[in-house]
């Protein structure tokens, strides 16, 4: 199941995403500095900025698993998951996280963030398709 949430702040999701308490790792990232949450804060922040007709730049997009195959999601199947994800969304040339937090008890749980700017400063992620084809 996917959740899709667009918006304007990156602070709230990128902590979110990176939370400790709910053990949380970084799976995967593209064209953010990872040495800090506040670098890549300001990564996604930077690159909004360059496209100021970009009202929500923020799109966070949870990917839900079933708790059932919790066993079955490593890592490297989270990653090769969200990428077919952002393929057929057609999300591309973009900056983005993925982070993984499983609870236990809970469903295994993709969180991944999405700044909507490509490299050339357009907006690629379409909002007409809320689900992959």
């Amino acid at each position: 199941m996917a959740k899709i949430v667009k918006g304007q702040k990156f602070k709230g999701v990128v902590n979110y995403i990176l939370d400790k308490y709910k053990g949380a790792e970084l799976l995967d990232s593209n064209g953010v500095r990872l040495k800090s949450p506040e670098t890549i804060i300001q990564s996604f922040v930077s690159k909004a900025e360059m496209n100021p007709r970009l009202k929500n730049p923020v799109c966070h997009i949870s990917l839900d698993f079933s708790s059932q195959d919790c066993d079955k999601h490593n890592s490297e199947l989270m990653v090769k998951v969200s990428r077919e994800y952002m393929k057929q969304m057609e999300i591309s040339d973009t900056q983005y996280i993925i982070g993984r937090s499983s609870q236990q008890g809970t469903s295994a749980s993709r969180d991944q963030l999405i700044c909507m700017v490509d490299s050339d400063i357009q907006i690629r992620w379409n909002p007409e398709y809320p689900s992959p084809k």
